[in-house]
């Protein structure tokens, strides 16, 4: 949108646009946000986390030397191969 020239937030959440100066505000063109339910929860694809590979959990274990203490404890706690 290289053509708008004026552009009003409302307090509601509406947003209002002007191509052109002389023209009254009209509503901005939204994408539609999908197909799901308002407020519907995404179904859930594992039932844990993930484990990492093994050669990337030594790599993290080395990088424990430039990280401080506080995080070791969580990429300790990575589950892994």
């Amino acid at each position: 949108m290289t053509d708008i020239r004026a552009i009003h937030y409302s307090p509601r959440g509406e947003i209002t646009i002007k191509l052109m100066f002389e023209e009254e505000f009209m509503e901005l063109p939204r994408r539609a946000r999908g197909a799901g339910v308002v407020g519907e929860e995404p179904p859930q694809l594992h039932s844990g986390p993930l484990p990492i590979k093994r050669s990337k959990f030594q790599h993290l274990m080395e990088l424990k030397a430039v990280i401080p203490s506080d995080f070791h404890a969580f990429f300790d706690s990575l589950p892994h191969e």
